[in-house]
């Protein structure tokens, strides 16, 4: 798919000076540059919605575990050979 986007004169030598130095074509580093930003920005809306999720669950009273507790059950499920290595 085809995109068309408008730069400012110093990003679009900078990309262009980043292509050569890469021995890629402009169009290569944008596109990388623009998968990287999308898996960071979806990574980091993941992040917020479990976030929310968490919140809600204590605010609707569901048990919490403390610092020490969570970090004991890690403990006892991987001596239970319950977590992925």
């Amino acid at each position: 798919m085809k995109l068309t986007i408008l730069v400012p004169d110093e990003l679009h030598h900078r990309a262009r000076t980043v292509a050569a130095l890469r021995q890629e074509t402009l169009a290569d580093v944008v596109r990388q540059a623009l998968r990287d930003y999308v898996e960071q920005e979806t990574d980091e809306v993941e992040d917020a919605a479990f976030a929310r999720q968490m919140l809600a669950r204590i605010a609707a009273g569901e048990p919490t575990l403390s610092h020490d507790e969570f970090w004991r059950e890690i403990r006892e499920a991987e001596a239970r050979g319950e977590l992925p290595d």
